[in-house]
């Protein structure tokens, strides 16, 4: 490809666009990152939920949806790997020939500049976290309407997808094990007396 010349991306107030060697490339949402290998036989654009894999005939190769804008996007030094960076603040790793996803890493930030709680998590249901990290993801239930919906924090799955080398042996090995078996869920406690706003006698 040479250069960035090759590939540009190009903003206005009205839209922005991407052209390959002159030519747009006609995405149906609207681009807003791209980068080129390190042996520019592929490059990769980052949108608003999507992100695509063109080689260098300028094909699409690949495209997937991702869960937010993709602010930024790169590969890595040896090509194989692609990291996003996206709107919600997580950090996602795929792999360069197929943007099949291996992991992604969400390092928690606030107002108060909470910077060491952050957990890390891949397809097949695994997780690595720091000290108090477990509570920034969990598993979201969705009941019947008259229900209210239920979270279960990963930490009560510790000991069954716990793995606390994950993002390393992923990084290194480039791939991840299978989808593990699903996991039972804990038990729902649900009180029936005293009702809401009871009265408690304590004499009784």
């Amino acid at each position: 490809m040479g250069n960035d010349q090759v590939l540009s991306l190009t903003k206005t107030d009205a839209e922005r666009k991407i052209t390959y060697k002159g030519k747009p490339l006609y995405l149906n949402v609207e681009p807003w990152s791209y980068a080129i290998s390190p042996n520019e036989h592929f490059f990769v654009v980052g949108a608003r939920g999507k992100l695509f894999l063109y080689d260098q005939q300028g094909k699409q190769r690949k495209q997937i949806d991702v869960s937010d804008l993709v602010l930024s996007v790169n590969f890595s030094g040896d090509g194989t790997l692609i990291l996003a960076f996206l709107n919600d603040g997580t950090i996602h790793w795929y792999k360069a020939d197929d943007l099949a996803e291996l992991l992604a890493f969400f390092p928690f930030a606030n107002e108060s500049m909470d910077h060491t709680r952050w957990i890390s998590w891949s397809p097949n249901g695994q997780y690595e976290a720091s000290i108090n990290g477990e509570e920034l993801l969990g598993l979201h239930i969705n009941r019947d309407p008259e229900k209210l919906s239920d979270f279960f924090p990963v930490s009560r799955f510790r000991q069954a997808r716990l793995n606390p080398n994950l993002m390393q042996e992923i990084i290194v090995q480039k791939s991840t094990t299978p989808a593990l078996t699903q996991i039972a869920l804990p038990p729902v406690v649900n009180i029936l007396e005293p009702l809401d706003s009871s009265f408690i006698d304590k004499d009784k």
